[in-house]
């Protein structure tokens, strides 16, 4: 692949997480439902077909696995409520967790790692873009690698 077209895909990806972090905070905060709010959205950020499709897997995964995700998330909050921490950090542990539902079941351990570390990456970078305090980041760095090291061993192991 040429260096345009991996930038390209780079970009496309941060797109997608940031679309996502904004769809799980807005509906989170408005309690619209995500049809709705995936049309609110569209119209400021523009995706390429297969990174919406992305969108609703990721979307899909999380409305048909709502309470195990919350559970786990919940499970990982050591003197904390899902419901006491913030929109934006909920929303970034609801996709996070979502990720690794839908990446684990289609992805090679090696790829699978790989791509949540990406995705690890850049959504704690999207709270420090958004104003989030560098001890909050930490603690959702925290959840989300405790959350981490337990599902590793529920990855496919197939080989790439």
């Amino acid at each position: 692949m040429r260096k345009k077209e991996l930038l390209e895909r780079k970009r496309y990806k941060k797109l997608t997480l940031e679309y996502l972090l904004r769809l799980f905070y807005a509906v989170d905060i408005s309690g619209k439902d995500f049809d709705t709010t995936v049309e609110e959205i569209d119209r400021e950020i523009h995706l390429p077909e297969n990174y919406k499709n992305q969108i609703r897997q990721i979307v899909t995964t999380y409305t048909q696995h709502e309470n195990e995700i919350n559970h786990l998330i919940s499970s990982h909050l050591v003197g904390w409520r899902l419901d006491r921490i913030g929109f934006l950090e909920r929303a970034t542990l609801r996709i996070w967790v979502s990720y690794i539902l839908y990446l684990r079941s289609i992805l090679p351990k090696q790829m699978f790692l790989r791509e949540i570390g990406y995705i690890i990456s850049f959504m704690l970078e999207l709270l420090e873009c958004y104003g989030v305090p560098k001890r909050t980041v930490k603690f959702v760095h925290g959840v989300i690698s405790s959350i981490l090291k337990e599902q590793t061993e529920k990855v496919n192991t197939k080989t790439v």
